[in-house]
């Protein structure tokens, strides 16, 4: 028993235990050094996951979709002089405009969004007449006590119009 006492309290573990030490810890950086590699090597093969993007038409060359029939029905109602049917007849026509974009393929959450993409997409001379329309129709629908004239009204109809045509989609 004495022999194994001695053995153990004479046995240099010190140098033992630094020797280990070492050992791991260079088998520890080969380990992470192994993981990152093989990572990178993975990462190319790695499948492509998510929504494929969809690309919105080019507006240049027309479009196939038409919104005569809702636009003529809007401009039948606009012929009255009443404030209350004018200001009904533009946010129809702002509904017809975010209806359309969307048809065209632009994403967004409201029609500003979408605006703005069509903006990047392709220089329009109508585009800012238009976003003067969109904002009299914000303050129409959300701006308590926000009046507009039947002259102000047709106007803001007809920059719909014209922003439609440029489009070629009425």
């Amino acid at each position: 028993m004495e022999e194994i006492y001695n053995i153990v309290v004479g046995f240099d573990w010190y140098g033992t235990f630094s020797v280990a030490r070492v050992v791991f810890i260079i088998l520890i950086f080969a380990l992470i050094v192994g993981i990152v590699l093989t990572w990178r090597g993975a990462w190319r093969f790695r499948p492509a996951y998510g929504y494929p993007k969809k690309k919105a038409i080019d507006v240049s060359q027309g479009s196939l979709i038409n919104i005569g029939d809702d636009w003529k029905k809007i401009m039948d109602r606009a012929e009255s002089d009443s404030p209350q049917v004018l200001t009904i007849a533009i946010i129809d026509a702002d509904k017809l405009l975010d209806d359309a974009l969307r048809m065209l393929g632009f994403a967004g959450e409201h029609v500003a969004e979408r605006l703005e993409k069509l903006g990047k997409l392709k220089e329009l001379k109508t585009l800012d007449t238009l976003w003067q329309a969109h904002r009299i129709r914000n303050n129409l629908v959300h701006a308590t006590g926000f009046r507009i004239s039947s002259n102000q009204a047709r106007d803001v109809l007809r920059a719909y119009e014209d922003f439609f045509r440029e489009l070629r989609i009425l």
